[in-house]
């Protein structure tokens, strides 16, 4: 299905899901909300601004989020690592670690066809730890958006029914379950799944040396392992989770990807 060069690979992959979106803007009435799941570094964010620049230039309003961008400010991240003895709630990224509300008021403001403003998180502040941007500089969506993508590593995940053995996970999971509300929201999934998690380190580690060559400041390559590493417990936990609950949308796509963060063939 797809050529030996990577630019033409890419290219092929992004048009698939491109066609995959236009069949539903056909078919179903605006909003079209879109849940996009992707591990760190897969390349997700990159793929939301194809979209976005490709829909917008064939004239239809879309506009794209992150539940990155709903993490909680630094100073409640302060508080929240302070108070717990949970290491991953001790760093931004868990489920715990965002403004629901926030994100809640955000998406059903974006259903209803309202103006609103879209928060923003720099990951580059704080020497990589992190903090939302103020107020006054978020993005701000006018009316009758037509297509609305939200992205994010976990999303889709399915809490486990039954208590998990270790404490730490266990308190993720009872948060994990705060997230459901968010896929009554969405019509449609995405998913993209590597075909084995330990990709992610590499990913990530990639990641933080591009925003360190960008300018901004980031992680060092240590820093960033140590970072990833505390996640691959999840996304060996529920990350095969994703697809049982298919049946939930009208549209439930799914594509394994390889290690050059390309579908694998």
């Amino acid at each position: 299905m797809y050529g030996d060069d990577v630019e033409s690979q890419k290219s092929n992959f992004y048009n698939v899901i491109i066609e995959w979106i236009k069949c539903q803007l056909t078919s179903q009435p605006n909003p079209l909300m879109v849940c996009i799941s992707a591990p760190q570094g897969a390349g997700k964010t990159t793929l939301t601004k194809h979209l976005v620049n490709h829909f917008n230039s064939a004239e239809i309003k879309t506009l794209s989020l992150s539940i990155d961008d709903f993490y909680l400010p630094r100073v409640d991240q302060q508080a929240l690592s302070e108070k717990s003895s949970n290491p991953y709630l001790m760093q931004r990224g868990y489920p715990g670690t965002h403004d629901l509300n926030l994100l809640s008021d955000t998406l059903e403001a974006l259903a209803k066809g309202a103006e609103v403003g879209l928060p923003t998180y720099d990951k580059s502040q704080f020497s990589g730890l992190g903090d939302r941007v103020p107020k006054d500089q978020w993005r701000l969506a006018k009316t009758d958006q037509q297509l609305i993508l939200l992205e994010g590593w976990f999303l889709g995940f399915q809490p486990k029914a039954a208590a998990i053995a270790d404490s730490n996970l266990n308190e993720i999971n009872d948060q994990l379950k705060r997230y459901e509300f968010l896929y009554s929201l969405f019509r449609s999934f995405l998913y993209i799944k590597p075909v084995d998690p330990q990709f992610t380190v590499k990913w990530r580690i990639e990641a933080e040396q591009n925003m360190r060559a960008s300018g901004k400041s980031g992680m060092t390559d240590k820093q960033a392992e140590q970072y990833i590493r505390k996640f691959l417990p999840a996304y060996q936990m529920y990350r095969n989770s994703v697809e049982a609950r298919k049946h939930e949308f009208d549209n439930f796509k799914l594509i394994e990807i390889a290690e050059n963060r390309l579908p694998i063939q």
